[in-house]
């Protein structure tokens, strides 16, 4: 996703607002980036493939990020915790402005018990200013998660979860009757992404204009052949003055 996230200094004084704000007494550690990572959005399946296949634990937190000028951003995140109890992220950086081998993250403690459905939490902002455009961005940001979450507590309450492989349903297994609710929670979920991403144009730097096409002014000497002498007086042929 293009955006103008950018990694966060562990040691950063907004890193540290952002901490004392909403995690207080946690510590910010770098985490880092593993050199073959799984795909970005999907760092708790990515967690859990390197405990199937190494041992460990899937430590799950929250990554620190900045929007320079904008906000800061905790984003709930999960890395592998490996034997030795070494953080390592083996996740894809999400946004394209991300490029640091480190991760700055603060760790709330490991996965207990994974559930067929990954979590969905809110993401924590500590603003840099009171532009209307971020604060926009961020009420769209967490009304898409509070959609994904209603989704999801109407599959636990419906005993849903049985109906699933991964996080996709199993053609046919949904009931008739809960399958027209899931449609319209799904809906929801949609129209609170592309409300998000109407938000996100809002705060984008826009690129400037390009300059209007301005047609050239017809010649005044339409019927001169192109090798001729212009009938300008110049001396030139045709196509070297007015015919250019």
């Amino acid at each position: 996703m293009k955006t103008a996230y950018r990694h966060l200094l562990s040691n950063h004084e907004q890193a540290l607002a952002i901490r004392d704000a909403s995690f207080a007494g946690m510590e910010i550690v770098d985490v880092p980036v593993a050199k073959a990572v799984g795909p970005s959005g999907m760092c708790y399946q990515n967690a859990r493939q390197q405990v199937l296949k190494y041992g460990g634990t899937v430590e799950l937190g929250w990554q620190l990020l900045i929007w320079p000028g904008r906000f800061v951003k905790a984003l709930h995140h999960a890395v592998w915790k490996n034997p030795e109890g070494n953080l390592i992220d083996v996740t894809a950086p999400a946004f394209s402005g991300v490029t640091s081998r480190t991760t700055t993250f603060i760790p709330i403690g490991p996965e207990i018990a994974p559930d067929t459905l990954d979590p969905v939490e809110p993401s924590v902002f500590y603003s840099l200013d009171a532009d209307t455009s971020s604060l926009g961005y961020i009420k769209a940001t967490r009304d898409l998660v509070i959609a994904r979450q209603d989704m999801h507590d109407f599959i636990r309450k419906n005993d849903l979860l049985k109906c699933m492989v991964g996080n996709v349903f199993k053609a046919g297994s949904v009931p008739r009757d809960k399958l027209t609710i899931l449609a319209i929670k799904n809906a929801k979920v949609r129209e609170s992404e592309a409300a998000k991403f109407s938000a996100l144009a809002q705060i984008m730097p826009q690129a400037p204009a390009r300059p209007a096409f301005v047609p050239a002014s017809p010649s005044p000497y339409p019927s001169t052949g192109r090798n001729e002498q212009c009938p300008c007086g110049s001396g030139k042929k045709y196509k070297k003055c007015h015919g250019i």
